[in-house]
């Protein structure tokens, strides 16, 4: 140490410049001699920082180098650049931070955060700054996807703007549960998917639903036939969906319907598993009656016309042609009949019209008219032919042309929207580009309830029943208590 020591006899006065130039000299001098800090020490009383940090960092001197952080002006960038350098290197991510954040490095620290997984910290300081968005979310949805968390993966990529990355994994999602038969999953799926479509626009169990009630059943195997009309889509079995309609077509009296089913099975690639139920299925059912029970024959609200069990149109009326509205957990066909309205009326006017809840006069109010003899007292009611007549413009509006080919949709004015109730309108209000669409319910004593986020409508009873059980709409998953 005599020789590092030498010069400090010359250090007592002078110029400052010569003094600086003897203290480097002699802290090369004890760095070239492996005395690290000695040379830490004089490096910092010459100001050479660079020199002294890069010492203090090859040793992991992590109290040394925060010393330094904390001492030096952060317009001194490059030195406290190093500086958070050694940080990272020797995994003190928290100083590392602390100087980031001194220089107003930003970029820097959100790399950092994503480096070390601190996703909260990353997250927190993407909220105050969106323009680190992608440099967020794209690596978070691509270490969650790694992790097999496919679900946050897809909503990180939306959040991030990458809608090609987030419709290529719920896809890769949808189908997975479609292979997987795990149905309820991949409507789930199906519906995040058409929401992010939408998003864009703007800016295993070896018979099939066996866990539903016969009813239900027998549902959802016509809606799915009469959908199959096309395409059928990717994971839906016409054997699965005939297979299930037959059999509780055959349990609930439709014997028509089954032996129909029973007939087309005949003529597809039947599984090994159901062949021997198939075969004594189409045997069995040549016993009964060839009619419907009446109570399964559908109904539509609009014209009143009893349709077939089985019909060629799909989800449509044989007579009016007036599309099906169908409840999301049952598949029963409820009694709404959808209108729309004349092209001058907005959307936000409709609404406002509806809710103005105009009363209407009832014309069928009557006067008695009271009548004294000497033996009777009597009252006669008093009534005009006119008075009887139709005082819900809305019904009016659902005649049509009978025999016609094409469907005529109902289409309302202001005057009718002013007439309506607003407990008897359901209003799915999408999001653009997308225009609402208005029903109106034809019972209006049976209530029936609409997801406010998802727009699915159910049995009022059904959807109560549902959220109980699962917390959640059973379609969209959305939490009851989540805003709108």
């Amino acid at each position: 140490m005599t020789s590092v020591a030498l010069p400090q006899e010359f250090l007592g006065s002078g110029d400052p410049k010569d003094t600086k130039m003897l203290i480097t000299k002699q802290a090369d001098w004890a760095t070239h001699i492996n005395e690290p800090k000695a040379a830490v020490e004089m490096y910092i009383t010459a100001g050479e920082h660079m020199k002294a940090i890069e010492i203090s960092g090859d040793q992991g001197w992590v109290d040394v180098l925060i010393d330094i952080a904390r001492k030096l002006d952060k317009a001194e960038r490059e030195p406290l650049t190093k500086c958070a350098y050694y940080f990272k290197k020797l995994l003190n991510h928290g100083y590392a931070a602390e100087t980031y954040m001194k220089i107003g490095d930003l970029k820097a620290l959100i790399q950092l955060y994503v480096e070390t997984q601190q996703w909260d910290e990353a997250f927190a300081l993407c909220e105050k700054h969106p323009e680190f968005k992608d440099d967020v979310y794209v690596p978070y949805a691509q270490w969650l996807a790694e992790n097999d968390r496919f679900e946050e993966a897809q909503k990180a990529f939306h959040k991030a703007g990458r809608q090609t990355e987030a419709v290529k994994v719920l896809e890769q999602l949808t189908r997975n549960a479609v292979i997987e038969s795990r149905f309820n999953d991949a409507g789930y799926y199906y519906w995040m998917l058409s929401m992010q479509c939408l998003d864009i626009a703007q800016g295993k169990e070896e018979e099939p639903f066996n866990h539903y009630l016969p009813e239900t059943l027998f549902n959802v195997s016509r809606f799915l036939l009469h959908s199959l009309t096309k395409e059928t889509p990717l994971g839906i079995s016409k054997v699965n969906t005939l297979f299930a309609l037959a059999k509780q077509s055959k349990a609930l009296g439709a014997y028509k319907l089954a032996r129909h089913a029973y007939d087309k099975l005949q003529g597809l690639q039947i599984p090994a598993r159901f062949q021997k139920s198939i075969e004594l299925g189409s045997l069995t059912i040549r016993s009964k009656p060839f009619h419907d029970s009446e109570e399964l024959v559908p109904l539509c609200y609009r014209c009143s016309t009893h349709n077939p069990l089985l019909n060629n149109l799909g989800n449509v009326c044989i007579n009016c042609r007036q599309p099906f509205v169908f409840a999301a957990s049952s598949y029963d066909i409820l009694h709404l009949v959808e209108f729309y309205l004349e092209e001058e009326i907005t959307d936000e006017e409709a609404v406002a019209l509806i809710d103005l809840e105009v009363p209407r006069r009832n014309k069928r109010d009557s006067k008695w008219q009271e009548q004294m003899s000497d033996s009777a007292q009597t009252m006669r009611l008093l009534y005009k032919t006119e008075e009887l007549e139709e005082d819900d413009p809305f019904t009016a509006k659902l005649s049509f042309e009978q025999g016609g080919s094409e469907f005529v949709p109902v289409i309302v004015n202001r005057a009718i929207l002013r007439s309506m109730s607003r407990r008897d309108v359901l209003v799915k209000r999408w999001p653009k580009p997308l225009r609402w669409q208005y029903f109106r319910s034809l019972l209006p004593d049976n209530p029936i309830t609409m997801c406010p986020f998802c727009f699915q409508m159910f049995h009022s009873e059904d959807y109560e029943l549902l959220v109980l059980q699962y917390s959640c709409c059973p379609y969209c998953r959305r939490k009851t208590d989540e805003s709108c």
